[in-house]
């Protein structure tokens, strides 16, 4: 008889998961120590999580997730529609990820140098956007032929930015980057959709206290912390 699926046990399974990276690292951390660290078998993390790939595209999907659902219960942010909403989902994820004290350094660092770990993450934003917005998408490719490639090309060129202020040691311009890259979408999201400028600015929404409150309920959320 198939074991039942238990969600409150695949929800600790992913904490114990994010613990483990946060301290050791993604490359280090084997579903061996996460069956040790949650006091399982190893069979048992399988069976939620047949490799470990698909515990970092769990993590990066609920973490759009989780955000989408804060985005929508604050009665004091009001999108012109879901698209835009869609992109300050990203906006918001990447202000959590590379500003939030409880994701280590350790962890973002590794992310950076493995091109591979990168396209897991850029691969995982696009599914989840397109799955969210399938006829802005549609749009959007017809449109463009590239502009998935855009896209990844974006992702990757933030993500080459941070690696070198991490390397160079030297303060990252997390506004230069958000502006720089919606800007390269700019001419596409342009032709599809008439909310284009609010998009590129994106960042209105948004206030510094604004995510010094939420982020805190995003860790609750996200990591029981």
């Amino acid at each position: 008889m198939a074991r039942k699926r238990n969600e409150a046990e695949r929800e600790r399974l992913l904490q114990v998961a994010y613990k483990l990276m946060t301290e050791q690292g993604f490359e280090n951390t084997s579903l061996s120590d996460i069956a040790r660290a949650a006091n399982i078998t190893k069979s048992l993390v399988q069976y939620y999580f047949p490799a470990k790939e698909i515990i970092a595209t769990t993590l990066v999907e609920r973490g759009l997730n989780k955000i989408d659902e804060q985005l929508t219960n604050d009665p004091n942010l009001n999108f012109p529609n879901s698209t835009v909403k869609a992109f300050a989902v990203g906006y918001v994820l990447f202000n959590y990820s590379f500003y939030n004290i409880v994701i280590t350094n350790h962890l973002i660092q590794e992310y950076l140098e493995n091109r591979l770990y990168t396209m897991i993450v850029v691969n995982c934003g696009m599914e989840w956007l397109e799955k969210l917005e399938p006829e802005l998408m549609h749009k959007l490719t017809t449109e463009d032929p590239h502009f998935e490639d855009k896209l990844a090309f974006t992702f990757g060129g933030i993500i080459e930015y941070v690696y070198e202020c991490y390397e160079d040691n030297r303060e990252m311009d997390g506004e230069f980057i958000i502006k720089y890259a919606l800007s390269l979408l700019e001419p596409t999201l342009k032709l599809v959709t008439e909310n284009a400028d609010d998009i590129i600015n994106i960042d209105k929404y948004f206030s510094d206290e604004w995510f010094k409150k939420s982020v805190k309920e995003y860790n609750k959320m996200m990591f029981g912390v």
